[in-house]
């Protein structure tokens, strides 16, 4: 019995020495990020609603065009102040640089009634350091007449300020008021909305 019971120990102690301790399960991987969403550059209209089906609004529209201009000067070419630039090639003033705000408008527009409409548009065209829309002495004692004048524009005007009324749907409109058109009708006129890098002939 003692010899019975001395090899079941034995065996026992074998089985528990033998034993390989458990490792415990490795981590579930971590679930993948959810994908980005795209860089939404869809574009809604500023406009304030009137009515509860919207037939009756009014619009904000704002749009602002810089540009930088490079200037191959002629000989005997004056600056602002009047000092001569010569503008002999491999002079060192043969070239000016100018950055301007060749334009910034401001257009509220308002459909008061199905027929009729009511809109005013602002803003301000070449402003930069010698062709701004300045004070007589805000530019360094720039007088308002003669070569050097600061002031050549003004710093805000109106282009238009007008209200219109459809007689004929689509076909007939009859209005007044401020305009900047060019020709019988303002289609015939270009539109500084559709264009940046491409400017339209001074005479439009």
């Amino acid at each position: 019995m003692k010899s019975r019971l001395l090899l079941f120990s034995l065996l026992l102690a074998a089985g528990i020495l033998r034993a390989q301790p458990t490792t415990p399960p490795a981590p579930a991987p971590a679930p993948p990020p959810p994908p980005q969403k795209a860089a939404d550059h869809s574009y809604k209209p500023l406009t304030l609603k009137l009515n509860e089906d919207g037939s009756k609004y009014v619009r904000f529209i704002m749009w602002h065009q810089f540009w930088m201009t490079a200037t191959q000067n002629n000989p005997g070419t004056r600056d602002v102040k009047g000092q001569l630039i010569d503008g002999s090639e491999g002079s060192e003033s043969a070239w000016s640089t100018d950055i301007a705000l060749r334009r910034s408008r401001f257009l509220v527009y308002a459909q008061i009634s199905p027929r009729a409409m009511i809109l005013t548009h602002w803003g301000i065209n070449n402003q930069s350091f010698i062709g701004g829309g300045v004070g007589a002495v805000g530019f360094q004692g720039a007088s308002t007449t003669g070569a050097n004048n600061g002031g050549k524009k003004p710093q805000l005007f109106l282009h238009d300020a007008w209200t219109e009324y459809e007689i004929v749907k689509d076909k007939l409109y009859l209005g007044a008021g401020l305009i900047y058109w060019n020709g019988i009708s303002r289609l015939t006129s270009n539109s500084t909305l559709n264009f940046m890098t491409l400017d339209a002939p001074i005479f439009n």
